[in-house]
């Protein structure tokens, strides 16, 4: 049952993309146990509430009532709400205020809720196509629905609310002090045959049993309360997948070294000072940046010229489509790779175009990050002098490596699906990037001399994992292998030990690779002689990182600056609390730097 359900929330999350943010975790749904499929006669009812081709909702109040079984009682309407429901923004004059709010549940014999309302409801016109785009149709501020929905549900206490337009229905949530995010029920996805399963979710989330008729840790705030809760595991599963994406992108450069009878990647490592390696990490990191740019639309995202040559989002886009229509040729595929250099130099130089039509402007970021010299086998080049950027004819003359199509989708794909939903950058606090970025350091690129397994160091979650071959053990004396295995590689103990034990028993290579492939478990990772792969340096075999969330920091912050700053008077000046020395010996990813960053701003 348990994976049926699991199939169940991650088709329909994977149906509702794009969204923004993990506002719902598929554990945290699975543990609920709230997977409903509805009747035909369910849809149908549904079906008879929208407009005659099937794409807007003709009468929202009507839909509540007859749809999700929330009748006008369970609301306050929009004349009857206090002042305290609604938000005047003095910057775009505008006054904010939801259409009917939802009344919480009322037990017995319990005291007043501390927010009377479950959820706050705003029905905007149905002109307003595009609720992301700025518009001033719902008032004089001319900025996005949805963006203003959000700083009204956090001015309100309030963290969960719909907003429509009569296509849509979005579920947000937004907690005061944390990053929002919303899953859009499309009303005429739902009206599809095929958009079954989106249409049972939203009954399922937003109908009255999941706010008043089941136990209070499955209703819809617990569900949103708890996945939210839940992000250190985001947090550590999105760690790993891009670790994932690093492999895949050093398969992908290997292959291309193979294809292109090239040298670059050995003369990388011959190099040494982790260059390589640093060069991967740095591809990495420039498509985080630029999908946390392009999510917050700090890069021009709508401009047609930047969105079919320039955008990742565009391209990850486009690869999904060849993948649909071309799964068996990804690997024989060109093209991403030599498009994602494009749009690095792009970032690094700057774009002016303004050649007809509406123009382009990128101004040059320039900086470390893009740094074209810094790692020259990225862009096909040795290493010494100076990246061709100016001279056409010259970049014509340098052919980027062939990474194929395949590789680039499976990294764009680890960096932007989790759990079947599309990863939001906007929505991730700058903590969990760093910790990102902290999972990722501390390895090495070596080239194995000997066929080998990857194991783990040790019993314990999450533990490194290295790669092991048969000669190099078998290689040290018998009596000091457990000894080695400990020191040089970092294994535990009683890990050590039984690997000791099996090298004792196997005697020759071939039966010992075998042993190691068993004691591996079932499905071991095995890679041949000559093989490039990532091995944890000796700082990363001893040590682990963790993401550390902003429910432990923030309060630990508040309670050591709280007393310096009541010291400072009622009012103290910039200058006053810019004075105060702030010391973190083990900052790590910065988590504590950034709350406290936070507390003085």
């Amino acid at each position: 049952m348990t994976d049926l359900e699991r199939r169940f929330h991650e088709t329909w999350l994977g149906m509702v993309q794009p969204a923004e943010g993990l506002v719902l975790s598929v554990p945290v749904l699975v543990d609920a146990q709230c997977a409903e499929k509805l009747t035909r006669d369910a849809h149908v009812a549904f079906r008879e509430e929208l407009t005659a081709e099937g794409s807007r909702i003709l009468d929202v109040p009507g839909f509540f009532t007859r749809v999700l079984d929330l009748p006008p009682e369970r609301f306050v309407e929009e004349a009857a709400l206090p002042e305290q429901v609604s938000l005047y923004v003095p910057e775009g004059k505008q006054l904010l205020r939801p259409t009917r709010a939802l009344l919480a549940r009322a037990t017995d014999n319990a005291a007043p809720p501390e927010n009377p309302y479950a959820a706050l409801v705003w029905e905007v016109p149905e002109a307003l196509v595009d609720l992301d785009k700025p518009e001033t149709l719902t008032g004089e501020w001319e900025y996005p629905a949805q963006a203003k929905f959000e700083r009204l549900l956090r001015a309100c206490r309030c963290p969960i609310g719909i907003l429509t337009n009569g296509t849509e229905l979005r579920l947000t949530y937004a907690p005061h002090g944390e990053s929002s995010g919303w899953i859009a029920f499309r009303v005429a996805d739902m009206a599809e045959t095929s958009g079954r399963p989106i249409f049972d979710a939203m009954v399922m989330l937003l109908a009255r049993p999941r706010w008043f008729a089941v136990a209070p840790e499955r209703q819809l705030p617990a569900l949103l309360a708890e996945s939210r809760r839940r992000s250190a595991d985001v947090t550590t599963e999105l760690a790993h997948q891009v670790f994932e994406a690093l492999e895949v992108l050093l398969a992908g450069f290997s292959a291309a070294e193979d294809r292109d009878g090239s040298s670059h990647l050995r003369a990388a490592i011959e190099r040494g000072d982790e260059h390589l390696y640093a060069g991967l990490l740095t591809v990495l990191l420039r498509l985080v940046f630029l999908l946390y740019c392009e999510d917050r639309a700090l890069l021009p995202v709508e401009h047609p010229l930047f969105a079919q040559h320039y955008s990742v989002l565009g391209l990850f886009a486009d690869l999904q489509a060849d993948a649909g229509r071309y799964p068996d040729t990804m690997n024989r595929r060109f093209g991403a790779y030599a498009r994602l250099v494009a749009l690095f130099r792009a970032v690094y130089l700057g774009v002016h175009h303004h050649s007809g039509g509406r123009p382009l402007d990128l101004p040059a970021r320039r900086g470390e990050l893009f740094e074209p010299n810094a790692y020259p086998f990225l862009e096909g080049r040795e290493a010494g002098g100076a990246a061709p950027i100016h001279d056409a004819d010259a970049r014509a003359e340098t052919p980027v490596p062939t990474v194929c199509d395949g590789t680039i989708f499976t990294v764009l794909d680890k960096l932007l699906m989790l759990e079947g939903q599309r990863l939001s950058y906007k929505a991730l606090d700058v903590e969990q990037i760093g910790s990102v970025y902290e999972a990722l350091m501390g390895f090495d690129v070596v080239r194995l001399v000997a066929p080998a397994v990857r194991l783990r160091l040790g019993n314990k979650r999450g533990s490194a994992r290295v790669w092991l071959s048969a000669e190099e053990l078998l290689a040290v004396p018998a009596r000091g292998r457990a000894a080695w295995l400990q020191d040089e590689l970092g294994f535990d103990k009683a890990a050590a030990a039984k690997l000791a034990a099996l090298a004792d028993s196997a005697k020759t290579a071939p039966a010992l690779f075998q042993a190691l492939a068993t004691y591996a478990g079932k499905k071991p990772e095995t890679v041949a002689a000559g093989t490039l792969v990532l091995q944890p340096g000796v700082e990363r075999r001893r040590t682990s990182s963790h993401y550390t969330p902003r429910t432990l920091t923030e309060p630990i912050v508040t309670r050591t600056l709280e007393p310096l700053l009541s010291a400072m008077g009622a009012a103290p000046s910039s200058e006053t609390i810019l004075n105060l020395v702030v010391c973190d010996p083990a900052m790590g990813s910065g988590a504590f730097l950034v709350a406290a960053c936070r507390a003085l701003a």
